[in-house]
């Protein structure tokens, strides 16, 4: 998860603000007479975008979209219409690595870590038999339907992306020019510090504890993306008494989470929705084919660290990213 690194010198004192939301806590800097004021718009649009697309919410639009599967189209709002477009784009884009009707394998997975066991072979090979970009079907007429009983979405990959983004657009339409918001593992930050320096953004070190920093990225009116095996997982005794450990990223091809000798991925792009995206999909592809996708799209740099705490940034991330020395 990204961190800010603090440092001195700052221009101005900006109104501070946490509040918990999509699953994670939101937190926020931002600087201006209407910071304050500014940061609760932030706060009101995260629980409204929370409340339409957590799978926690019965009866939101997710929870339409799944009951209908089978059956007939939802008619959704704007937001949504405008993120499942763009997923599918995404999903089909990165050969499914990134697929948001992974939904019934995710909550399979999920179901499992409450009961702190795997789920059966034969479950996980029909829940992945129900995911597929191409099934997701979006009509210009905003209604979005799932062809087989049992599919869903989950905008779990994409949707705190998504709402930094929108937050780009209140500190915009308030005339904030210096902030930044981490939601997650999504960082955003507005232009500079006031002091008209970078941002400068922690990595948090995969094998070590909360808060320790692996390095630092320098960055400014860009987001900051990080998808790991460490934020998010379970641990449980499997038949043979050795402890099992299953991390929360799925790759949707296998039913399975992830593994391909990486523990973190780091995406810096303009736009969150895309950072976040990209980062669940390289996560899934590894450091290679990763790489390659990312690469596809411009001004995408990444930053990947493999398990054995090595860092493979792109040509762009090595201009950017700061190793912090360990003492």
């Amino acid at each position: 998860m990204p961190l800010r690194v603090r440092a001195r010198g700052l221009s101005s004192t900006p109104s501070v603000n946490r509040t918990a939301v999509m699953g994670t806590v939101a937190c926020q800097e931002v600087y201006g007479i209407s910071g304050e004021a500014t940061a609760e718009a932030v706060n009101q649009e995260l629980r409204r975008l929370d409340a339409l697309w957590s799978p926690f919410r019965p009866g939101n639009i997710v929870d339409a979209i799944r009951n209908a599967a089978g059956t007939v189209p939802v008619s959704v709002d704007d937001d949504t219409f405008e993120i499942l477009s763009m997923a599918r784009i995404l999903g089909i884009r990165s050969h499914g690595t990134f697929d948001i009707t992974a939904d019934p394998v995710i909550r399979l997975w999920r179901d499992a870590a409450r009961a702190k066991k795997s789920p059966p072979v034969e479950q996980i090979e029909k829940m992945c038999n129900l995911v597929d970009i191409a099934d997701l079907r979006i009509g210009t007429d905003r209604k979005v339907f799932l062809p087989r009983a049992g599919q869903g979405i989950d905008l779990g990959a994409i949707g705190k992306g998504y709402a930094a983004d929108r937050t780009r657009v209140i500190y915009e339409s308030a005339g904030i020019r210096h902030a930044v918001i981490t939601i997650g593992g999504n960082v955003l930050v507005m232009s500079t510090r006031p002091d008209g320096a970078q941002w400068r953004i922690g990595i948090q070190d995969p094998r070590l504890p909360r808060n320790e920093l692996f390095g630092y990225i320098e960055a400014e009116n860009c987001s900051i993306v990080t998808s790991g095996d460490y934020e998010r997982f379970f641990e449980y005794s499997g038949a043979d008494g050795n402890l099992q450990r299953f991390h929360h990223i799925i790759d949707p091809r296998t039913g399975r989470p992830a593994d391909t000798g990486v523990c973190g991925v780091t995406v810096m792009a303009a736009s969150s929705s895309l950072a976040d995206a990209l980062a669940t999909a390289a996560f899934i592809l590894g450091i290679e084919k990763g790489m390659e996708l990312c690469d596809s799209f411009e001004d995408i740099h990444t930053l990947f660290i493999d398990k054995k705490g090595l860092v493979h940034p792109s040509s762009g991330m090595r201009e950017r990213f700061r190793r912090i020395a360990n003492e």
